[in-house]
């Protein structure tokens, strides 16, 4: 499994921090490695982590570290060996903590459990998602910049690649249980949910361990497409929504993050589907009988599900057939005139599965920092460039030409970065880039394309996401950002390259 812990400083005058994605099979020893790196701490011969909650149970006099001086004053046999003992054994629960201190700098981290997740097979870890502030006296409120910090931490400085071999080969060797996906999937498509239900009701469903939300649309209502449609959190609630009011983007379907079960006609599923039915030895007859799954990730091809996401399928599956066989004994998802509520079926306080309205909230904007690690010299350069007239058009899409490269394992649509010239049409910058867009990316190739112009623009046309996510940086730089949708010269810019 992978943990999510958030390491606070403590005893900072302002706050320093880092998230990150770790797998739980490594040990205190490498999980001492990554918080050194990623806070850029001196390393110490000596640290200890003080076990404060474990399982959810208060811990008293658990030591694991090592202290080569006494400076602890604790005695060796009371102390853990760091490289002998994994962070499963200790952190099993959210809201698990420990205190890691370090000897000599005398520095304090507070470490705890924020979430415990599958491995995505997609993701490199460890990773650091989320970081704010630095532990030098000089510099504390200078920006990190999140890819700075993950290059520090990457297993090839920090650990043998023979350990991390070891350790992803048994946090990733587990393979997807397609026997039971295709039996729920099947007992489903039996039961006819779309009987019961239109394909504007939604019903969620409560993942027990994680409390994340999936929220289920049952296709087949107009008779046109069977299947289930699962969309994952706040985020997909909020996709829901936008495709129920017509309010979906150009890049709608580059974004979705969902999971879906498709019944489908033997002619409609590819090579690879067909391999995957007969690998089972399974085998269907008739109209939107055979099964088909697909995982919808942001930038990456539809694919096949991995082994999170067949958990995930498995889990809801199995809730949807209960509600099902409940609407065949009468039951009826209410109406509510509230947008915001939904029916929930989740896990009560005596571990039974139960049906609950909950309000679902829209989820926040991205609280946006600075990411690029924007030296006060080159802020200086940059303001120092002529002011200008130019207007300029800056945005990042998707291209619809997917590719392959081995660093994931599916194939993705790269990023097109590009900034024109309002008035001439002129390209002034372009780029492809990798998938994900976020603010990251959005404000470092803002600041490149900047360093290439030889004078400073005067205003920059953007999107509205671009705009939240550049809108700290342009204030910074004293660039006027105007949010426009469309972008004139840049949707001619994607519509030559479409017929291209």
């Amino acid at each position: 499994m992978i943990l999510q812990l958030h390491i606070q400083a403590l005893n900072t005058p302002t706050a320093i921090y880092r998230t990150v994605l770790i797998p739980d099979g490594f040990t205190f020893d490498d999980l001492g490695t990554v918080i050194e790196s990623s806070f850029d701490i001196m390393h110490s011969e000596s640290y200890i982590f003080n076990m404060i909650t474990s399982n959810g149970e208060k811990q008293d006099y658990i030591f694991i570290g090592i202290d080569y001086e006494n400076d602890f004053l604790i005695s060796k046999e009371e102390i853990l060996d760091d490289e002998e003992t994994f962070l499963y054994e200790w952190f099993q629960k959210g809201k698990d903590e420990a205190i890691y201190t370090v000897a000599v700098e005398e520095y304090e981290l507070k470490i705890e459990v924020q979430k415990i997740l599958e491995p995505d097979s997609t993701i490199s870890y460890p990773l650091c998602i989320d970081a704010k502030g630095r532990m030098s006296q000089t510099d504390t409120e200078q920006p990190v910049d999140l890819e700075e910090i993950n290059e520090d931490i990457q297993l090839g400085e920090l650990l043998s690649s023979d350990r991390f071999d070891e350790v992803m080969k048994d946090t990733l060797e587990e393979t997807p249980d397609w026997q039971t996906l295709f039996q729920v999937a099947d007992q489903l498509k039996k039961l006819k949910p779309w009987q019961y239900f239109d394909d504007n009701q939604i019903v969620a469903i409560q993942d027990p361990f994680t409390k994340e939300i999936y929220f289920c649309s049952v296709l087949g209502g107009a008779g046109m497409e069977y299947g289930l449609a699962i969309y994952i959190g706040a985020k997909g609630w909020k996709t829901i929504n936008d495709i129920m009011s017509d309010q979906t983007t150009d890049d709608f379907f580059y974004q979705l993050d969902s999971l879906c079960v498709y019944y489908v006609n033997r002619d409609e599923l590819e090579k690879s589907d067909y391999e995957l039915i007969k690998e089972q030895e399974l085998s269907f007859r008739g109209e939107h009988n055979w099964i088909q799954f697909r995982s919808y990730k942001p930038g990456f091809v539809p694919w096949h599900p991995d082994v999170a996401d067949t958990k995930t399928l498995i889990l809801v599956l199995q809730q949807m057939i209960q509600l099902v066989e409940q609407c065949k004994n009468g039951w009826q998802l209410p109406f509510f005139e509230d947008s915001s509520l939904c029916v929930t079926r989740h896990i009560d306080s005596h571990g039974e599965w139960i049906e609950s309205v909950f309000q679902i909230k829209d989820p926040l904007e991205e609280d946006v920092q600075i990411y690029p690690a924007l030296s006060d010299f080159e802020i200086v350069q940059i303001k120092k460039k002529k002011h200008s007239n130019l207007k300029l058009e800056f945005e990042l899409f998707y291209l619809p030409q997917a590719v392959e490269d081995p660093t994931y394992n599916r194939p993705f649509f790269p990023v097109f970065c590009v900034a024109i010239d309002r008035n001439t049409g002129m390209v002034c910058y372009q780029q492809i880039l990798p998938p994900q867009i976020n603010a990251a990316m959005a404000q470092g190739e803002f600041v490149y394309a900047l360093k290439q112009l030889s004078v400073r623009p005067q205003t920059l046309f953007v999107t509205p996401k671009i705009n939240h996510y550049l809108e700290p940086l342009a204030q910074k730089l004293n660039i006027t950002l105007k949010s426009s949708e469309p972008l004139v010269e840049i949707q001619q810019f994607k519509n030559y390259m479409r017929y291209q």
